[in-house]
């Protein structure tokens, strides 16, 4: 194999290896980078849910505090004195249900506004009015209390009944002290809502009675609203579901309580998966996580989705891998420019060296090799080049001794009578000739190769 296929390999293997050592990093890097993106947003996501979680754990925190407040237990137990003195205590709470309930809904009875203006009904207004001052909208749409027997006894505003006790919310939250009813529509408060039931207990930890609180939806929004802020992908989308698949709040347009088309693939543990867009095709990237509740509330169940558009998560990766293949194939080209000069360099050296070799071997001894880089190539040029002229010396000291050796012969013959003078003296001038190109080589060559003995 010839020295320059030997270089054209070697530098092929080198841009081979190099080409390697670039693109596996570069597409781990891109898996681990999408990989890292995706578990972000988990992160992000899961923090959401939480603050959701922490959120509605706070305001059970609100209405348990004011469940013990101590003119709230006093009014509440003096409720339950008066109706314990009513002979048709149940005939009277349903009679005035019926009353209640019959109303047009924008009418306030005298009873109803009897109820809405006592003491304990403004400060739960006073309170319902602080925080929508401090948030900007209605955190509360409604806060009312009842008495044992179910019936209300103070409220910030008109309720959709006056008995309670047939209520699910009421009877869990007596008989397990907190109840969070899942997401409704709320039609006293007319807001989509969910409802805090808290007993209420007097000093002795007797139940004298149940204070509800209903929570606007807009609380949770606004908190997915904070995350949504904060997004760095334009396509992602936030959509909160609860346990059945509903959906209760979206960033995309969408309608209170319709089913959700993934809740299947997401409802049973929180992670990452890939899907395909019913409506575009676009593969999209789903995070999903899921509400466990904090502390003592329990959670609801709740499912926080996020999904984006894989395009835009590879977009920033992709971006990448393009700006290190631009710089790996700039290096590359600057390698191969580099590679080519020192392969030119060398094949042309080399060139120059078959060619005299092949000069000498066919009996040209002017033959020389012309380096002008400053390398071993010159070094060995020089060398090369003293070689050829050393033989060329040779040559012409062997062709000298031989002629001397004939003159010899051709003296000794013309002695004995065997030339003529004109034979003799032909044959003399012309080794006479040959004998004088040899006068001006180097004494002290002639002297190393033997032909003048070192005492001459």
């Amino acid at each position: 194999m010839k020295v320059q296929t030997k270089l054209i390999l070697g530098f092929l293997i080198i841009y081979l290896l190099f080409g390697l050592a670039i693109f596996i990093p570069m597409y781990e890097s891109s898996k681990e980078l999408k990989k890292a993106a995706s578990e972000g947003l988990l992160v992000l996501t899961r923090h959401t849910i939480e603050e959701i979680d922490k959120e509605i754990n706070e305001r059970i925190n609100d209405i348990e505090v004011y469940s013990q407040n101590t003119e709230l237990m006093g009014f509440t137990a003096q409720s339950n004195s008066e109706f314990e003195k009513l002979s048709g205590m149940q005939s009277y709470i349903n009679q005035k249900d019926l009353e209640w309930v019959s109303a047009p809904k924008s009418e306030i009875t005298p009873f109803m506004q009897q109820l809405i203006d006592n003491k304990i009904s403004e400060e739960l207004r006073r309170k319902s009015n602080f925080y929508e001052n401090k948030f900007g909208y209605k955190l509360y749409g409604e806060i009312f209390a009842t008495n044992k027997y179910g019936a209300n006894v103070a409220q910030t505003g008109k309720t959709s009944d006056y008995r309670q006790d047939d209520e699910e919310w009421w009877q869990k939250a007596k008989s397990d002290g907190i109840y969070v009813e899942e997401l409704k529509y709320d039609q006293s408060a007319d807001v989509y809502s969910t409802s805090i039931g808290v007993r209420i207990d007097d000093s002795n930890g007797e139940f004298i009675g149940v204070i509800k609180a209903v929570l606007n939806l807009e609380e949770i929004i606004s908190i997915i609203r904070e995350t949504e802020a904060q997004k760095k992908f334009s396509s992602a989308e936030y959509t909160l579901v609860d346990e059945k698949g509903r959906i209760i709040f979206s960033t995309r347009n969408y309608e209170i309580f319709q089913p959700f088309s993934l809740f299947s693939a997401i409802k049973d543990k929180e992670g990452i998966l890939t899907a395909k867009d019913p409506q575009t095709g676009a593969d999209k990237l789903i995070i999903h996580t899921h509400s466990h509740g904090y502390k003592d509330y329990k959670g609801l169940g709740w499912i926080l989705a996020v999904d984006i558009e894989m395009g835009q998560i590879s977009k920033p990766i992709h971006d990448l891998i393009l700006a290190i293949l631009i710089f790996a194939i700039v290096l590359i080209v600057l390698a191969g420019v580099i590679g080519f000069y020192i392969y030119s360099t060398i094949s042309k050296s080399l060139g120059k060296f078959e060619k005299a070799v092949d000069e000498v071997m066919h009996g040209n001894m002017e033959a020389r090799v012309e380096i002008s880089s400053k390398d071993e190539f010159r070094t060995l040029a020089g060398a090369f080049n003293s070689m050829v002229q050393e033989l060329k010396d040779l040559k012409r000291i062997g062709v000298a001794k031989k002629a001397e050796k004939e003159l010899e012969a051709v003296e000794a013959s013309h002695k004995l009578g065997f030339m003529s003078e004109e034979s003799y003296q032909k044959s003399k001038k012309r080794l006479t000739e040959i004998l004088e190109k040899p006068k001006n080589i180097d004494a002290r060559l002639l002297k190393e190769k033997g032909f003048i003995k070192k005492n001459d």
